[in-house]
């Protein structure tokens, strides 16, 4: 985990623009940095869901009670849900495809070791149908819902990736962001938030489309050397 606190320091210092009073006018301000910090992870963590998404994931026990409507709130945001897998009865679940706001992001079991699942859709499922789920889907921003709806009390390890949605850090309080990357990607957040910083969009858009070409290319290498991560039914954190 790496804290916003630690980063946008290290930021300020190579701009030469120390944090040591939060009452300071300075030409960039904490909130455009943070802002910067978090266009830049949002740009890192697809990159790391597709070549190697333990590296962010977390996995979640999740129990479906008294499941009226298949339905069940997560207590976060997922920005890309990985993999599901039906705990009573031993076995993965498909994904329905048609299902998430961010299509892109997604990265299915297959990708990290569980078996490659077939795609499912609505289509496939009466609505009402209730018995042993078989399929799983992202419904709104942050409820898993199941297919066909569970006909009893069951658990479903969902492997997720969290969307903190904003990075917090006031200089004057308590508050900081951890943010869910390896430490060997805060060279690359922090370049990218530095660049971001130096141009701000005055007639630099050639010099940042090389910037990304070239940074996408040594992250991905980077990821690649530390490729491996298999996900198997009993492997990570299992989140309270």
């Amino acid at each position: 985990m790496i804290l916003t606190s630690s980063i946008i320091t290290k930021i300020c210092r190579e701009l030469e623009d120390p944090r040591s009073d939060p009452e300071d006018e300075r030409e960039y301000s904490t909130q455009a940095l943070l802002d910067w910090l978090y266009d830049g992870y949002r740009l890192l963590l697809p990159l790391i869901i597709e070549n190697n998404p333990a590296m962010v994931w977390r996995k979640d026990r999740v129990d479906f009670t008294e499941p009226d409507d298949g339905s069940k709130d997560l207590a976060f945001t997922p920005i890309a849900a990985i993999a599901a897998y039906y705990t009573n009865k031993n076995y993965w679940l498909s994904p329905i495809r048609d299902s998430f706001s961010i299509p892109n992001v997604i990265v299915y079991g297959s990708a990290v070791g569980a078996p490659a699942m077939p795609m499912m859709s609505f289509t496939d499922f009466d609505p009402e149908e209730t018995g042993h789920p078989v399929a799983y889907f992202i419904e709104g921003e942050k409820t898993l819902s199941l297919r066909p709806i569970p006909a009893e009390d069951i658990r479903i390890t969902l492997w997720s990736v969290e969307d903190p949605e904003s990075f917090e850090w006031d200089p004057g309080e308590e508050e900081d962001t951890q943010i869910n990357i390896p430490s060997f990607m805060e060279p690359y957040l922090k370049e990218y938030t530095l660049v971001r910083a130096r141009n701000r969009g005055e007639a630099s858009m050639n010099l940042e489309a090389s910037f990304m070409q070239n940074w996408e290319k040594e992250i991905r290498y980077q990821l690649e050397k530390r490729a491996g991560g298999m996900l198997t039914a009993g492997s990570s954190y299992v989140a309270e």
